[in-house]
């Protein structure tokens, strides 16, 4: 299916239920950035009132600011744990998924259930870590080149200033491409809600393999759309509306696939000579069983 045909199709699916998708959505998306906004905020009043550097802000020294980082990204992850399945939960519905069937799922029994969200706590915060391992790099290249290009204009701080920042911008990539991996993570828990963390992360990256191009192709349709605030809250719905049916849609694609895989090594595995000799039109008996019989006859 096409980008366009995906976001056609999902626009037909919110007809006369955008506003409960609505909710859902701006809930999970806002629970994200009223974090964001309170961690610039206080970074801006940290370096105001003790006037730090941004860089010394996010120095290993600067233990306040490590204290607020991860008090805050652990309630984050809290108030996110009831939100992502359920809010996973209500797109898979609107695709018509019968997964909530099947799991015997609510949005409800989803928000209300303690141990589900303790799982989705621990899900959300491996998820936060594994990105946070990933832009290690990033930053670790980046100051690098910060500081050869403090150190002057000689040559070889140039050199190496170039290096780091190629070395940072091949960083970045690598950590979209992970971020990329885990955004069917949400779809992979709420399939599997009592398998292990580091298989729901590593089949959300086995959904998204080779589908990483498209949901930047998502991206870039819905998102210079939304920079007039105004139409932040009809185009959300329908953004995330077209993720969801595309990782729906990936899902059972790769459903598909790991079944054909199966049953295609069971006829291999199941007498594959003769399965070669009747797909090929020969009825007659294999070359090495026509020479066993030989060998039985004359012993």
């Amino acid at each position: 299916m096409k980008i366009t045909q995906l976001v056609g199709y999902s626009r037909k699916l919110l007809k006369g239920r955008k506003t409960r998708a609505f909710f859902s959505a701006f809930s999970f998306a806002g629970t994200i950035v009223f974090f964001r906004f309170a961690e610039a905020a206080a970074a801006s009043t940290m370096l105001y009132c003790t006037g730090l550097t941004p860089f010394q802000l996010f120095s290993p020294e600067n233990i306040v600011w490590q204290l607020f980082f991860i008090l805050c990204l652990l309630l984050k992850c809290a108030a996110l744990s009831p939100i992502m399945p359920s809010c996973a939960l209500r797109f898979t519905k609107l695709c018509g998924n019968d997964v909530a069937i099947k799991n015997n799922m609510s949005v409800f029994s989803v928000i209300s259930d303690a141990r589900l969200n303790f799982r989705s706590f621990f899900t959300i915060l491996a998820v936060k870590i594994v990105s946070l391992i990933f832009m290690l790099p990033v930053g670790f290249f980046l100051s690098l080149a910060v500081n050869f290009i403090n150190n002057g204009s000689e040559p070889i701080n140039v050199f190496y200033a170039v290096h780091c920042v190629a070395m940072t911008l091949t960083a970045f990539g690598v950590w979209i491409w992970a971020v990329l991996g885990m955004t069917a993570v949400p779809f992979a828990f709420l399939k599997f809600p009592n398998k292990n963390i580091i298989r729901i992360i590593a089949y959300s990256f086995r959904i998204m393999k080779n589908r990483r191009f498209s949901i930047i192709k998502l991206i870039a349709i819905y998102i210079p759309s939304m920079i007039f605030i105004a139409t932040i809250p009809w185009l959300l719905t329908e953004f995330f509306m077209s993720v969801s049916l595309y990782i729906n849609i990936s899902i059972k694609e790769l459903e598909y696939i790991e079944w054909t895989e199966i049953h295609s090594q069971n006829r291999v595995a199941d007498n594959s000579s003769k399965l070669s000799a009747w797909l090929s039109g020969r009825l007659k008996t294999p070359s090495y069983k026509a020479e066993t019989a030989g060998k039985r006859n004359y012993p």
